[in-house]
């Protein structure tokens, strides 16, 4: 089987990205998903979902705690009040058990994800990480980790890949507000996770 055979096997069977990826850099999706496992790339989740996943768990935290404290006081409730709610008591403590559970559940998963993503790396992990990819692919198809860059962008191959997967990979990574205008944009800043990546292997 050619590599081109080879490719269109595993374009039919990978997702758009990958395939996307696998065009960009000239490799087959195989080697695409072996080497994207291999990073953990996974792990890093955009910081902007990241914030926003932040501000969730932060809110199911609320809800948790909101729902303890009513539990608390309907168990406060003198004896004669409680029995007045007998059934309706016994049917309220249940649905704030399952709440409880069923919130307590969602904040825990949003924590965990928070937890694992790498926290170190600077603004654009992610990033970083994405230009370690695409210099592995380099070197796994034979080609050259080399860098350089000016006004008009990166002049090597391996710069300009490393700014197409950034977008393929819609990277978002830092953002900025301008101030005439008071937008917030985000940008991805190519140069700085080419660069690692070119370094890693000169050092």
């Amino acid at each position: 089987m050619t590599g081109n055979d080879e490719m269109s096997v595993d374009l039919t069977t990978t997702s758009r990205q990958t395939r996307r990826l696998a065009e960009a850099l000239h490799c087959n999706t195989a080697l695409v998903d072996e080497v994207w496992r291999e990073l953990e790339l996974d792990l890093y989740e955009d910081p902007h979902d990241l914030e926003g996943l932040k501000e969730i768990a932060s809110e199911y935290e609320t809800l948790v705690n909101a729902v303890l404290r009513i539990r608390s006081r309907v168990e406060k409730l003198p004896e004669e009040e409680r029995s007045r709610l007998a059934v309706e008591g016994d049917i309220l403590k249940n649905k704030l058990d399952e709440f409880l559970h069923e919130l307590t559940s969602l904040r825990d998963h949003r924590k965990a994800v928070i937890k694992r993503n790498p926290a170190s790396g600077g603004k654009d992990a992610r990033a970083d990480i994405l230009g370690e990819l695409v210099a592995v692919l380099f070197e796994r198809t034979d080609k050259s980790v080399t860098f350089g860059h000016d006004d008009n962008g990166p002049t090597t191959d391996f710069g300009r890949a490393v700014q197409e997967v950034l977008t393929i990979c819609d990277n978002r990574r830092l953002e900025y507000v301008d101030k005439n205008h008071k937008i917030t944009k985000f940008i991805t800043e190519l140069r700085q996770p080419a660069y690692k990546a070119y370094l890693r292997r000169k050092l």
